[in-house]
């Protein structure tokens, strides 16, 4: 089998392809890099990481939806429920926002993000929809197979989902996003991701009241 042809032609820094998104996938992936954070601190205080872990994976997190770039914008901004058709095009982002960082991690990029956190930006793109239970997506993944930077952002990703709005779906409350988290525990989420939450989710709900009328913040390095 051929090897996968690159989905960029021209080299790119990560950063350019971000800002290139729209503005209410920015703000998204802001907020998720913000509350993937806590979780990380929170675990890093626990012994889970080593300290020089943490400022790769807050760097690289911020790319877990640059996939979307290559998704039809008339899905991505569809005032409405999507079809299981389109569905299926939005499951493909995760892939192609690996295959993205992988072409922006070529040697010959002058614009090339530090090797680290390239690749840990990878595999945060590729497995932050996956589920601890096997259920997810694009591989099917399980448990330990994700790897834990993935598992984090999934927590991360899954609160700002529940509490933001769309035209077609209410946000929930914080408390509410917190229930369904803690109802996912072992299911969705990494059970001691989703215990740790627990023990710091006062800290996502103050994050989360940066947010402004529109709904969004960017913070200063975005």
């Amino acid at each position: 089998m051929e090897p996968a042809q690159p989905l960029l032609t021209d080299p790119v820094n990560p950063d350019d392809i971000l800002s290139a998104l729209p503005g209410d996938i920015r703000l998204h992936c802001a907020r998720v890099a913000a509350y993937a954070e806590i979780l990380a601190l929170r675990l890093m205080e626990e012994g889970g990481i080593r300290s020089s872990w943490f400022p790769i994976f807050r760097r690289a997190v911020r790319y877990h939806d640059l996939g979307k770039m290559v998704i039809p914008r008339t899905i991505l901004l569809k005032p409405g429920p999507l079809t299981e058709g389109e569905w299926d095009i939005i499951r493909r982002h995760p892939s192609m926002g690996a295959r993205m960082l992988e072409d922006c991690a070529d040697e010959d990029n002058p614009k090339a993000l530090p090797a680290p956190i390239c690749r840990m930006a990878v595999v945060i793109a590729e497995g932050h929809h996956e589920r601890w239970d096997g259920g997810g997506y694009p591989r099917g993944w399980m448990g330990e197979e994700i790897p834990l930077a993935a598992r984090i952002c999934t927590v991360a990703d899954a609160y700002d989902a529940m509490t933001t709005e769309r035209c077609y779906s209410p946000a929930l409350s914080h408390r509410g996003a917190c229930r369904e988290i803690w109802r996912e525990s072992g299911a969705q989420f990494d059970p001691r991701l989703a215990e740790l939450f627990r023990d710091c989710e006062t800290l996502f709900q103050l994050q989360s009241f940066q947010r402004g009328g529109d709904g969004g913040w960017m913070p200063n390095e975005f």
